[in-house]
């Protein structure tokens, strides 16, 4: 199995559950309504495949924290 990173390549609608993500533009150009006929899981080893084109894919999240330090007058 072959995993590679195409995150620029297609566009996301919205998260729910934090392990389901609607995919509104595949790689393969189609487009879906958001939370219509295609989403993915967060699950490697079960893939949701487009309805168009048959590719495989999941989606993980990474989290990010910011500390903000003000200016002192």
């Amino acid at each position: 199995m072959t995993v590679k990173e195409v995150t620029e390549l297609v566009e996301t609608g919205t998260i729910r559950d934090e392990e389901l993500v609607s995919i509104t533009k595949c790689i393969c150009g189609a487009t879906f309504r958001d939370w219509g006929d295609f989403t993915i899981s967060i699950y490697k080893d079960s893939p949701y495949h487009c309805p168009k084109c048959g590719r495989a894919l999941y989606f993980s999240m990474h989290l990010h924290v910011y500390e903000v330090e003000m200016e002192r007058r």
